[in-house]
C-alpha cells in the first residue's frame, strides 16, 4: 500500500478481513484455524481486523445506504463538531492532506525499504476505523476525557458509564502479539508510566499506537482526573512513550503541590515493545 499510495483502496476493509482468515496468514501464525481464539476458549488476542469489523457494523446500522468509505464516524461521535474541530476520520477517495496539517515520515524499513512521506496519498491508506483518526492532540485528549471521566463533564460523555466500565475491563493477552505482556479491553489498554522498582507509577487507561509515520501515547489518568495525548509524526524510536512519563510527573507535581515528587522517569528506559 505504501508503494502505491495514490490508489483508492476501494475494497480495503473486506480485503483486510479476507486476508486475516486466509491460509497464508493462518499458517504464518501457526494456528489451527482462521480464528486465533475460538469462541468460549478463554483465549485472548489482539486483532486489528476487529476494528474494521466494528466499523462495518456501525456503517450497516447507522448509514446502511452509504458505502463504507462515505461513513462519517466523527458525526456519530460528535454531533457538535465545533467542540473538537480537528477530529476527522477520512476513509477514502480523498487525499490525506485534506485532513492532515503536518506530513508524517515513515523511515522504518519494516514498513518500506525506502523512506515514505505520508501526506498526498489517498486516505484509504489509513485503515478505516483502525488508526484512521486525524486530529490535534488536544482534541484526542478531549475524546479520552469525555469517554472515561466519571464526573467532570457529564454533558459531553460519549457513552454511558456502564459501557465505560465494560470498555476498561482488561485481560492479559494470552496468544499472539504482546501475549503475557499487555492487558487489553474493548479498545483500551492498561499502561503504567514510572519506575516500578521504586513503586512510583501512574496508571493510564488509554492506548499507545505505532504504525507507519506515526507514534502516540494517549489516555485517561484516573488519579489525576484528566486526559492527554502525545504524538510523533515518524515511526522509529519511542519519543511519545518516553515523553509521557516526565509529562505526567510534572502534572502530578502541580496537582498535588509536591514539587519533589518523582516517577523516576530518568532512571529507566521503557520496554522496547511498541503497542
Amino acid at each position: 500500500m505504501l508503494g502505491n499510495g495514490s490508489k483508492f483502496w476501494d475494497n480495503y476493509p473486506y480485503d483486510a478481513i479476507a486476508f486475516s482468515v486466509s491460509d497464508i496468514n493462518v499458517q504464518a501464525g501457526g494456528y489451527d484455524g482462521p480464528l486465533i481464539c475460538p469462541p468460549n476458549s478463554g483465549c485472548t488476542s489482539y486483532s486489528s481486523t476487529s476494528f474494521d469489523v466494528a466499523g462495518l457494523i456501525l456503517t450497516a446500522l447507522l448509514e446502511p445506504e452509504k458505502p463504507w468509505y462515505e461513513f462519517d464516524l466523527g458525526s456519530v461521535l460528535f454531533p457538535d463538531r465545533s467542540k473538537v474541530p480537528t477530529i476527522k476520520f477520512p476513509n477514502g477517495n480523498t487525499k490525506i492532506s485534506e485532513a492532515l496539517t503536518v506530513p508524517g515520515y515513515s523511515i522504518d524499513p519494516s514498513f518500506s525499504p525506502d523512506p515514505v512521506t505520508i501526506y498526498e496519498q489517498d486516505s484509504s491508506l489509513l485503515g478505516y476505523t483502525c488508526g484512521n483518526m486525524v486530529a490535534a492532540p488536544t482534541d484526542v485528549a478531549k475524546f479520552f476525557y469525555w469517554l472515561l471521566d466519571d464526573e467532570g463533564d457529564k454533558e459531553n460523555h460519549l457513552i454511558s458509564r456502564q459501557s465505560a466500565v465494560e470498555m476498561t475491563k482488561t485481560t492479559l493477552l494470552s496468544r499472539g502479539w504482546a501475549a503475557g505482556y499487555l492487558s487489553y479491553g474493548a479498545g483500551i489498554q492498561d499502561r503504567y508510566y514510572g519506575d516500578s522498582r521504586h513503586g512510583n507509577m501512574v496508571s493510564v487507561k488509554g492506548h499507545e499506537g505505532a504504525t507507519y509515520a506515526f507514534q502516540s501515547s494517549s489516555g485517561y489518568v484516573p488519579e489525576l482526573n484528566g486526559a492527554y495525548s502525545l504524538v510523533g509524526n515518524y515511526d522509529v524510536g519511542s519519543l511519545p512513550y518516553k515523553a509521557a512519563c516526565p509529562m505526567l510527573e510534572v502534572v502530578k507535581r502541580a496537582v498535588t503541590g509536591n514539587s519533589t515528587f518523582s516517577l523516576g522517569c530518568r532512571r529507566f528506559e521503557p520496554e522496547g515493545i511498541l503497542v
